[in-house]
């Protein structure tokens, strides 16, 4: 429908109106000319509605115009956006992304041809200025090592393998695109060329770390000691990476081509180390030997040290050979003694198990947790085996002596003989000989059946006896013991026909003994 008959309906529905608001003379408002309209025709209705449908299809036709434009619009944007971005795609096929270095230098936006140029240019009259701690100075010159570019294509493999989609990260990327391109030289005249720069001829110092020293009364810092070694793996990585980036000089001392201390006086560890040992130099062990013998810090001083993490240790062993010379001073197993045996004869008398014992390593391990925790205590050492004294006579005034050569045994409790008696020691052959020694008795048993070793020849036991009191010496099967098949004693019977090493002793004499000796009793053999 057109516009002109659109609007002659939209008239005449007018004057429609007009005529009847004058039949009726009413008022014209908005109730009536809805009641009006109600009663148009359906012809006029019928108009009404065609009118509609071609305002619907005037928007249509606007609207997709509209979007023939918009998509028209956005193609061409789209066609120049990827028109810029495959130029500038190609452009970087051609040169280098701006964060890109070759060699430690920057090469931005230039061409394969430039930075060739730049490299050939450069290793012409090469030198390479090493600056090394103290004002010592040398130079590597190229033609020395016989530098050389010859492998342009390196640089095209270079660019080539730039990922050109990519430019707009690479362009905004804030780090550097590290590129390397390795020159040619030789690397055995290099290396040798190094091994004679005056910085590894000359006399190298070794750093030392700040360390806990003792003062003689308490540790305090001593300062790092910052050295002139190299560290020849850094370092010649450092010459090789000079050379390949063609820098004119290197600080050798900023590239930390020197061996720097592991720590320093500030270094937090250090300082721990020190409070550390300065608590454990507060013990103080005072051993009650025959003297007393005192662990303090003078001594402990000697045996702290720390490790290469600046732990505080106490070094390996020093504490039980401490001990050792401690066990040499006070042991006194097999040592041998002089004393005036109860026949007043003046004895010398060496070997044997009885005396002084001291447990080193039991004690080491104690003295090195007093020392951690910085104790002060007296005390009594750990002991295998204890004597009656700490004096000469270590096995005290109660105790059994047998005068070998004599053949004579003596008991006696508290300094006095309460009992003595001749004896049958053994045969003073190597097999049965009585051994010389301070023993204790270990055993005690009545109605004991002693064996003999097996003889070979007869697969049977050397000797089977029965006896009635059992008084074991030595764990070797030497002891006192009645005898009742021996009807003499003493004198020179031993001399042929003597025991397999025990003390033959009479019935009654051994009985007495038994009845009254203790474990332990120490009993002294001698001639």
């Amino acid at each position: 429908m057109s516009e002109k008959k659109i609007k002659e309906t939209n008239d005449k529905s007018e004057r429609n109106v007009k005529n009847r608001e004058k039949t009726t003379g009413k008022e014209n408002t908005q109730e009536n000319m809805e009641e009006v309209l109600d009663q148009r025709p359906e012809e006029d209705l019928d108009e009404r509605l065609e009118c509609e449908e071609e305002e619907s299809d005037v928007a249509k036709m606007q609207r997709r115009l509209k979007t023939k434009i918009l998509c028209s619009v956005l193609g061409v944007i789209l066609f120049v956006v990827v028109a810029a971005y495959g130029g500038v795609s190609y452009y970087f096929t051609k040169h280098f992304f701006p964060n890109v270095q070759i060699n430690g230098k920057e090469f931005a936006y230039q061409t394969v041809e430039e930075v060739e140029r730049y490299f050939s240019t450069q290793v012409q009259d090469y030198e390479l200025k090493l600056i090394g701690s103290n004002q010592i100075q040398d130079v590597i010159r190229g033609a020395e090592i016989d530098l050389k570019f010859e492998n342009p294509e390196r640089i095209g493999r270079l660019m080539k393998s730039q990922q050109v989609w990519k430019w707009p990260s690479q362009c905004l990327s804030k780090g550097k695109n590290e590129l390397t391109l390795k020159l040619q030289y030789d690397q055995n005249k290099l290396e040798d060329k190094i091994s004679k720069t005056n910085i590894l001829t000359a006399k190298q110092i070794p750093s030392e770390s700040a360390r806990p020293e003792f003062n003689g009364e308490v540790y305090e810092i001593k300062p790092e000691v910052v050295g002139t070694k190299f560290d020849e793996k850094v370092l010649r990585k450092v010459i090789s990476d000079s050379i390949n980036g063609l820098k004119k000089e290197v600080d050798l001392v900023k590239e930390n081509c020197y061996i720097k201390p592991a720590f320093t006086s500030q270094s937090p560890e250090v300082k721990a180390a020190c409070d550390t040992m300065n608590q454990y130099i507060k013990t103080k062990v005072t051993y009650l030997m025959n003297e007393k013998e005192v662990v303090d810090k003078a001594l402990i001083s000697q045996w702290l040290s720390v490790d290469d993490k600046m732990g505080v240790i106490i070094k390996d062993g020093v504490v039980e050979e401490w001990f050792k010379k401690l066990g040499e001073k006070y042991d006194t197993v097999g040592k041998t003694r002089q004393y005036t045996a109860p026949s007043g004869k003046a004895v010398t008398v060496s070997g044997g198990t009885y005396g002084w014992n001291l447990n080193e390593k039991k004690e080491a391990e104690l003295l090195k947790e007093y020392i951690k925790k910085g104790e002060t205590i007296e005390r009594e050492p750990e002991y295998y085996q204890v004597a009656a004294s700490r004096s000469a006579q270590d096995f005290g005034n109660t105790y059994v002596d047998i005068d070998l050569a004599l053949q004579h045994m003596w008991y006696v409790v508290n300094g006095e003989v309460v009992l003595d008696t001749d004896v049958v020691t053994g045969t003073p052959t190597p097999q049965k000989i009585t051994p010389e020694g301070v023993y204790s008795v270990v055993e005690k048993e009545e109605n004991k059946t002693l064996i003999g070793a097996i003889v070979p020849s007869t697969g049977k036991p050397e000797y089977k006896i029965p006896v009635r009191y059992w008084i074991r010496v030595t764990w070797d099967g030497v002891g006192i013991h009645d005898s009742t098949w021996r009807g003499s004693y003493g004198g020179s019977v031993y001399e042929t026909d003597g025991s397999h090493g025990c003390i033959n002793t009479p019935y009654n004499a051994v009985q007495s003994i038994y009845n009254s000796i203790s474990m332990g009793t120490p009993v002294v053999m001698h001639y």
